[in-house]
């Protein structure tokens, strides 16, 4: 995983750090797109995939710090939308 957002450049940590500081909050946070793929049958249930490992790897922190009040990640669910993403 690549230390810096993809979008603007940020680091992870200074996200992270500000987070810590109360400069930036929880709410702030883009929300997480998830792809839910399709359920093969096999008792599992459908798979899902992040699309913001950076984002998720900040959320599992905040946990792991004991800076959340629930595990609870808010997510934006939806369908692929080309064969690249099916495909992942």
């Amino acid at each position: 995983m690549r230390p810096h957002f993809s979008g603007c450049g940020r680091p992870l940590c200074e996200t992270l750090d500000e987070l810590h500081l109360g400069a930036l909050r929880v709410q702030d946070l883009s929300l997480i797109q998830v792809l839910v793929g399709p359920d093969k049958n096999d008792g599992v249930g459908p798979r899902y995939l992040s699309l913001n490992n950076r984002r998720l790897w900040v959320w599992k922190r905040l946990w792991e710090e004991g800076l959340l009040e629930s595990g609870v990640v808010p997510v934006r669910v939806r369908e692929a939308k080309n064969r690249g993403e099916r495909e992942q």
